[in-house]
């Protein structure tokens, strides 16, 4: 192969001193063909090999190798061969004797073949935005606790907004994002997502979903429509999988430690706040600024949200009991035995009958817990006194050591049957005012001495006074002009130099 520096010394001969191509060939013992390649190319060879190299080892075994990258498209993410992998099989399974670098080349040379393409995009104001979950730790209540991030990002400002969640069931996806069209005051034309089960049952062909019903009449609601992305490609939403990296990263490193959702989540909104001051790379303005110019593009809000619950039918035990999802929760005693429903919220439970709500819980998160009101018992208490030191909502209660104490100072003045009913007189009274107030009015009574239903009443009116607030005076017309003179009470003080003497 000829050098550069021989390329040259053809190239001056030929065309400087005016040599023939063949004078040039006798004297530096070339071809003539080659002589001319030099004389049309001055740039260095290049090798280029005509046949691929022979592999005598490798190459009965390229097939089987072939063969299994294929089978790694269908298999999960993290459980494809590797190259190391590969290498051991044919080793042990078909005897193969080459070396493992040899085996690493080839899979490098087919992974190089299988890179996937990419197209810069571009989102105009007012249309596109992205939406996913992704989790967290925190110390919640002194516990370590896994919660799921709700992360929705506007396409062209950045704009965006994080949720922290108990979990991804269907209420809580729907509320997330309800919460995050109040925060933007306006709503994406389109919103991108991966295949969340909140939304979707399952992919039919491409992107086509079968959408959930509920989540159909959520986005005729508020008229945006839905995009999913293809199965496996997380690159396709790349703005919002960056922002789960990131919020991940920034704010929860260190760990929050909060008392409970609502705390997180309003750490997390005042992030979201101060992160419309920042400027992204490639952005002339600021997310904010951005944001500005873009919400007069995105829709409008509806005149009222959506109510985000999920409607499961129950039914009540004798114990004035239903359970959802392997959870108990209270309902008057009257509503025992009866079917029921409950609308799960992401943050309470409420029951109702076909005309009413009966009762509200907070939702419990965990499983095989109860959550029982003592209010919803006071018709059985009354009937069946004597259970009154057994009943579990009673005990259960935050507020049961007052309850006790009250009912053992009772027994100390009356028999314990006119005791009992004397404390459930007294109890009578927590349907009419709230469980804490009524317990600090027991608190007052024993103080007193006072253990009668009434005086605890009397308590609990004065105690519910103290935060009323009055309305102001409004004087008649005749009085609105009327100055009030001020006068010296010194004088009076005469009068008592005179009762003295």
């Amino acid at each position: 192969m000829v050098q550069v520096d021989e390329k040259e010394r053809i190239r001056n001969a030929y065309f400087i001193q005016d040599r023939s191509i063949r004078e040039i060939a006798r004297s530096m013992r070339h071809s003539r063909k080659t002589v001319r390649k030099a004389l049309s190319d001055p740039l260095p060879p290049v090798y280029t090999r005509v046949a691929p190299a022979p592999c005598p080892v490798l190459g009965s075994v390229k097939g089987i190798i072939d063969k299994w990258i294929e089978e790694d498209e269908t298999a999960p993410r993290k459980q494809r061969h590797t190259a190391h992998r590969i290498y051991e099989r044919l080793r042990d399974e078909h005897g193969f004797m080459g070396g493992e670098s040899s085996v690493r080349r080839y899979v490098r040379s087919l992974k190089r073949r299988q890179t996937e393409l990419y197209v810069p995009l571009y989102f105009g104001p007012g249309r596109d935005a992205q939406a996913d979950f992704g989790e967290a730790l925190v110390e919640m209540d002194n516990v370590l606790t896994k919660v799921h991030l709700f992360c929705l990002q506007l396409c062209n400002s950045h704009r965006r907004f994080v949720m922290a969640l108990p979990f991804e069931k269907q209420e809580a996806f729907l509320e997330a994002h309800v919460r995050a069209f109040e925060f933007f005051g306006a709503v994406p034309r389109r919103i991108t997502y991966d295949n969340l089960t909140a939304a979707t049952v399952r992919a039919i062909r491409g992107d086509k979903r079968r959408e959930i019903d509920s989540f159909i009449a959520f986005r005729s609601h508020y008229l945006f429509e839905s995009h999913f992305c293809n199965p496996s490609e997380p690159q396709e939403k790349g703005q919002i999988e960056n922002l789960v990296g990131y919020v991940r990263r920034n704010w929860f490193v260190p760990m929050p430690k909060v008392r409970d959702f609502a705390e997180l989540n309003a750490y997390l909104l005042a992030k979201c706040m101060a992160d419309d001051s920042r400027v992204i790379h490639g952005m002339r303005e600021s997310i904010g600024e951005t944001f500005a110019d873009e919400k007069a593009l995105l829709l409008p809000l509806p005149a009222r949200p959506y109510d985000c619950f999920r409607l499961h039918p129950v039914r009540a035990n004798k114990m004035s009991i239903i359970c959802f999802e392997r959870n108990s929760y209270s309902v008057p005693s009257e509503y025992a035995s009866r079917d029921l429903f409950a609308k799960a919220y992401f943050d309470r439970i409420e029951i109702m009958d076909a005309k009413r709500v009966v009762a509200i819980h907070k939702r419990i998160y965990g499983h095989g817990e109860e959550t029982l009101s003592p209010v919803h018992y006071l018709d059985a208490l009354r009937r069946k006194p004597g259970s009154v030191e057994y009943a579990r909502p009673l005990l259960k209660s935050e507020f049961s050591p007052v309850y006790f104490r009250f009912l053992d100072r009772l027994k100390e003045n009356m028999p314990e049957s006119a005791a009992r009913k004397a404390f459930l007189k007294v109890f009578e009274l927590s349907a009419a005012y709230p469980q804490e107030l009524l317990a600090e009015a027991m608190e007052l009574s024993l103080l007193y001495g006072s253990l009668d239903a009434d005086a605890v009443k009397n308590l609990l009116v004065q105690m519910s006074s103290k935060t009323a607030t009055l309305p102001p005076a409004i004087l008649p017309d005749g009085l609105s002009g009327v100055c009030v003179q001020t006068r010296d009470v010194s004088v009076f003080d005469g009068l008592l130099s005179e009762v003295g003497r």
